[in-house]
């Protein structure tokens, strides 16, 4: 299984999927990491990388609507409102403790979003 999160240079996860800097990837097997791979997305749209890596699991701290819907669209399963060093939030859901809430934007959140606020841009 190949799981994703977005993360900063010092791979915790990002505040904001969108925003990350980089990919992070983890292929896991029988609960166990068997390998990991930090991809730099300035390059990259994220929804193509994902979908070019075959990812199964896409976890993450919150989302915009228009990405929800891509991801899921896709296949993607998505664990949200996640935080701290990615290795750590992984073996966290790999042995079932991690503690994630709702992946809703700050703009969504706070009723003044309709999927086109400041975190909720157009994909």
């Amino acid at each position: 299984m190949r799981v994703a999160c977005p993360v900063d240079s010092s791979d915790y996860i990002k505040k904001n999927a969108e925003e990350a800097e980089f990919l992070l990837f983890f292929d896991i097997e029988e609960d166990e990491i068997l390998s990991q791979e930090k991809i730099e997305v300035s390059d990259y749209s994220i929804l193509p990388l994902l979908e070019a890596k075959d990812v199964e699991v896409f976890i993450c701290a919150n989302l915009d609507i228009p990405m929800m819907i891509e991801l899921s669209r896709i296949g993607v399963e998505i664990v949200g409102g996640t935080e701290g060093k990615a290795k750590n939030v992984i073996n966290s859901w790999i042995d079932g403790t991690l503690e994630s809430s709702d992946i809703v934007c700050s703009g969504q959140s706070s009723g003044g979003c309709n999927g086109d606020c400041s975190h909720c841009k157009s994909i």
